[in-house]
């Protein structure tokens, strides 16, 4: 039986040999099928990941078919936001074009000489008209802006607040404000233009309103965007800073607005998960409020 047994070991030594190249040979087959197989959804992925960038506007439909109905959904939901998007935008456009007839007629009521015989009555009403005017050019200004970019696609970052601050220091020019701008090079902002401009304005604007002579807005990047808006005002103490972010909270009735820049400010901080902080400029002395943005 020696023989016989030689023979038996030597075959299930080979057959053992065999049996696992053949599970190794197997499971690299299946690796390879599953790949190729997989490899629409990893276009997908990729087209995803694009899509974030701001590099395309919808998903591509090189797909299998049983992933195709969830890819078209995805489209068409894409579609019908940037379509809502446009009509609030092209509406607000509309509303305050078709404001600007009246109040120009008021602006000529106002100057009537039966209102000029009431110095008070005709301050009130200028002061008035001229809030209205300012707040209806500011949103024609982000109609005339909006939809010229998709919403993920890197913006230039210092060419746009640097255009923002040009715009400020016309609106303040009877002030004589100096508005700095620090930027960092190469800092990129990944997000929607009309965001950033109403983010960075309104902080901004309660800046310039505030100051004494001097805004300074600085943009840097750490482990994420840092955007630094400072003015040498008056500041807040720590109980008013508490309340300043709430919408429609004012801590000085003298200044002219609504008490909801810093409030519209935060909510768009939020949308992008970043925070708004708020305190004491340490070089100016006035309001510092910092929004940090995570990375991305």
């Amino acid at each position: 039986m020696k023989p016989v047994r030689t023979e038996f070991d030597r075959l299930t030594v080979r057959y053992t040999q065999v049996s696992v190249a053949m599970f190794v040979l197997l499971v690299v087959m299946q690796i390879g099928i599953v790949r190729v197989a997989l490899s629409p959804l990893r276009r997908v992925r990729a087209d995803v990941s694009r899509l974030d960038r701001g590099e395309i506007v919808q998903l591509g439909d090189r797909v299998p078919a049983e992933v195709l109905p969830l890819v078209s959904e995805v489209n068409r939901l894409l579609a019908l936001m940037s379509q809502r998007l446009q009509r609030s935008r092209e509406s607000l456009g509309n509303l305050a074009h078709a404001l600007k007839a009246p109040l120009t007629v008021l602006t000529h009521m106002a100057a009537d000489a039966h209102v000029q015989r009431d110095p008070v009555l005709a301050r009130q009403m200028a002061e008035q008209l001229a809030l209205l005017r300012s707040r209806i050019e500011s949103e024609l200004r982000r109609a005339r802006m909006a939809g010229g970019r998709m919403p993920g696609a890197p913006l230039d970052l210092p060419s746009e607040i640097e255009s923002l601050a040009a715009t400020l220091r016309k609106m303040y020019r009877d002030r004589d404000l100096d508005i700095e701008c620090r930027m960092q090079p190469g800092v990129p902002f990944v997000g929607d233009r009309e965001d950033l401009l109403e983010l960075s304005g309104n902080l901004l604007d309660n800046a310039c309103k505030w100051a004494r002579s001097r805004v300074r807005v600085s943009v840097r990047g750490q482990q994420g965007l840092v955007l630094s808006v400072e003015d040498d005002g008056p500041g807040c103490s720590e109980d008013e800073l508490s309340r300043i972010a709430l919408r429609g909270a004012r801590v000085d009735e003298s200044t002219s607005g609504h008490g909801l820049g810093l409030a519209i400010a935060k909510g768009v901080a939020a949308s992008y998960g970043a925070q708004l902080r708020l305190g004491r400029s340490a070089e100016l002395g006035g309001l510092e409020a910092t929004v940090i943005f995570p990375q991305a």
